[in-house]
């Protein structure tokens, strides 16, 4: 019999999660690992406008890996030909790149899908395919794998408890409050081993209302690209979105522009700053970490939000 009585616990509503069918991992990375493990690819084919945390996996695998670039599209723009073990690793960036996604599918043997940042693209039949749970929602941690391997014995499970102080700073206090536990939730994210996911995080997953949070990403998303697509210098097919993560708007100043909207207290995350010594600096890569300004369009904020966010956009750029 489960426990009778005692405290009570968080009061959290329970729903499904929208990878119920998934494989529950504790983090997006250590999913990765655990489908290396499983493959063992002699190589694969990374792209290099990609974080630098995703290397741990191949390095705790001793799999070998190379880089590709892409072009202002997305695409893969230098991939050589893969032999017959190796595979290739597709970031779907910001939850906009599906048709991209949907064509590798159908092309490539080997293909990986971090869909990380687009958590609610779904996977395709028989394409390892992973999702990062704290990027959408305020969890600690949290990762779903569909993958047609499955673990022998059961993954030890994770514990999460210890994790939520910056989420909890950030309701009591504020965003500043919380961000130095924040970055050590993230450091401490890197270090953790390869288990299945906490019941914790689990729980808060399963009381998440995923169909509205969708709907405002969209609906945020689409209502910035009315109203300053025009000065983005990246071509987004506003048709094929899935919730995204943020709005990429990429412009000529736009570190200045980031600056800027810090001063408005506007906060806008940078993907990835550390690349400088595997790409050249006039490359494309470069210029998405120099100058995309990675705009906040999440179930937070609404319609009044996104124009006054628009507002001072259209007025820092006029």
């Amino acid at each position: 019999m489960s426990e009778i009585g005692g405290y009570f616990e968080l009061e959290l509503a329970k729903k499904q999660e929208y990878h119920s069918d998934a494989l529950r991992i504790n983090t997006a990375r250590n999913a990765l690992e655990y489908i290396l493990l499983q493959r063992k690819y002699s190589r694969v084919h990374i792209p290099s406008y990609s974080c630098v945390a995703l290397l741990a996996p191949f390095r705790r695998t001793k799999t070998e890996f190379c880089f590709y670039q892409i072009n202002r599209h997305f695409e893969a723009e230098s991939l050589s030909r893969l032999e017959k073990n190796e595979a290739m690793l597709y970031i779907n960036y910001f939850g906009i790149c599906d048709t991209i996604v949907k064509e590798l599918a159908a092309n490539v043997k080997n293909l990986i899908i971090d869909n990380s940042q687009s958590f609610y693209s779904l996977p395709h039949p028989g394409i390892d395919t992973f999702y990062s749970a704290r990027k959408f929602f305020g969890v600690p941690d949290g990762a779903y794998l569909y993958t047609t391997i499955r673990p022998e014995n059961l993954l030890e499970e994770d514990r999460s408890w210890e994790r939520f102080k910056h989420l909890l700073l950030r309701i009591d206090r504020n965003t500043e409050a919380g961000f130095d536990a924040f970055q050590e939730n993230e450091r401490l994210i890197d270090t953790l081993p390869l288990k299945a996911m906490s019941p914790v995080t689990r729980r808060l997953l399963s009381s998440i209302d995923y169909e509205s949070i969708q709907t405002a990403r969209e609906k945020n998303f689409r209502f910035l690209h009315e109203a300053i697509g025009k000065k983005n210098d990246l071509p987004i097919d506003i048709d094929n979105i899935s919730a995204p993560l943020v709005y990429p708007f990429l412009v000529k100043k736009g570190r200045m522009l980031r600056q800027l909207l810090l001063n408005h207290k506007i906060y806008c995350a940078t993907y990835w700053p550390n690349l400088n010594d595997r790409l050249p600096a006039e490359c494309f890569e470069m210029r998405l970490v120099r100058d995309m300004v990675a705009l906040p369009v999440d179930q937070r904020y609404d319609i009044e939000n996104m124009n006054a966010l628009a507002t001072i956009i259209n007025n820092i750029t006029a």
